[in-house]
């Protein structure tokens, strides 16, 4: 049973399936998969990761950009731009574009392990059962790696 729990969280977080093909796929009853979504929370578990590091990205382009048009104004009205102000630019701008790699590190890796995961039910559905809790850890790992700044 705890496979199927944590291989209905998985379907319900990472593929978006609807409680109703979750518990089609699984054979088990719809009240059941409600009961663990609102136990564990799946719905404020899978808006975080879609916002976390979409977030910090946004945040970090939209501080740059502040910071540039700041320059910008400066330099119209006093015709100088202090090597702060580069400074503080070039950084934000560095911090953004590693946000970035970061956030589409993790898009592969989540990719790369949804296909592999379709790939080996098609395959070998009982080693599949065997390895989903490391699979499930290991993803987890790799959140906290490149999810969240």
């Amino acid at each position: 049973m705890a496979h199927d729990r944590t291989e209905a969280k998985r379907l319900y977080i990472e593929e978006g399936l609807k409680v109703q093909e979750i518990a089609r796929r699984l054979d088990i009853n719809e009240k059941t998969i409600y009961r663990w979504r609102d136990e564990e929370k799946w719905d404020e578990e899978k808006e975080e990761i879609a916002n976390t590091s979409t977030n910090a990205v946004k945040q970090t382009f939209l501080a740059a950009i502040s910071s540039l048009t700041q320059i910008t104004e400066k330099f119209k009205t006093e015709k100088i731009i202090s090597s702060a102000d580069v400074q503080n630019a070039r950084m934000l701008i560095k911090s953004a574009k590693e946000l970035q790699k970061d956030v589409d590190m993790l898009g592969n890796i989540l990719i790369a392990q949804r296909e592999w995961t379709q790939f080996m039910q098609e395959r070998d559905p009982e080693l599949l059962t065997k390895m989903l809790p490391y699979l499930m850890g290991f993803k987890d790992e790799m959140k906290k790696k490149y999810g969240k700044r």
